[in-house]
């Protein structure tokens, strides 16, 4: 066993954030196999403009199907509290964020990096949902983010806070350096090297060093079995089975 996850994202994708909260929930069991999770920040933009691509909502049948199937998905995982943000085209120019998030990854340790990365999908996605396209905006949800986060439906009021006031001055003057700039355009270059066509895009090495690449948040059967490891499928019960409709 053994291999790698590299998870390729955008914080304004919504399926970014479910395949998260899947690979989230199971860091420690992939740990345990063997397995690397590395998350990548990528400008989804870019990369639907290079493949020829275009957002679901572009089209208005596979927008209206995406209000239904976006829910069931989120709710799946555990995120039935998500919502698209009004304005949705305008705050998913994302570059701001994805820049800060490159910072953090850079500078700060991997678990400070995930909680903020959480933080971020959160905030993009759950009411109120405050702009973090906007620099002032994003200051102050990295200002307050807690330290311990691990999704929203509890009181984190208490919570001591990742950033201090001189470390979020660091990230936001970070963005602007070419360092960052520069690490946001090579991860998307790289993600568009391995055939990315969308977010989230998913470059899996299994112990053998064999490679192959997958697309969503629903393909973790297909992500587990290129690496080896052992998971339940769905499985189809007979009439009067105990476990009803269940998974």
């Amino acid at each position: 066993m053994g291999g790698k996850i590299d998870f390729y994202y955008d914080i304004a994708s919504w399926f970014s954030y479910v395949g998260f909260a899947d690979l989230f929930a199971n860091l420690e069991t992939l740990a345990a196999h063997g397995v690397e999770v590395e998350f990548h920040p990528v400008a989804l933009g870019a990369i639907m403009k290079a493949a020829g691509n275009a957002p679901p909502m572009m089209v208005p049948r596979k927008g209206e199907h995406l209000s239904i199937d976006g829910a069931r998905t989120a709710a799946r995982v555990g995120k039935s509290n998500m919502r698209f943000p009004p304005n949705f085209f305008s705050r998913s120019k994302t570059i701001i964020p994805q820049r800060a998030l490159h910072y953090i990854k850079r500078h700060y340790p991997a678990e400070t990096y995930v909680t903020a990365l959480h933080y971020l999908l959160d905030s993009f996605f759950t009411p109120p949902h405050p702009n973090v396209s906007k620099a002032d905006e994003l200051a102050t949800v990295l200002a307050e983010c807690p330290r311990g986060f691990a999704g929203s439906g509890r009181d984190y009021s208490r919570e001591p806070r990742l950033f201090s006031a001189e470390d979020v001055r660091k990230i936001m003057e970070g963005i602007e350096t070419e360092e960052i700039k520069d690490a946001l355009k090579k991860t998307t270059e790289v993600a568009l090297e391995k055939r990315a066509f969308g977010a989230p895009w998913l470059v899996v090495r299994n112990g053998d060093g064999v490679e192959e690449v997958f697309f969503g948040s629903d393909r973790f059967g297909f992500v587990y079995k290129h690496l080896g490891l052992p998971y339940r499928d769905v499985e189809l019960l007979p009439p009067g089975s105990k476990e009803g409709s269940k998974l």
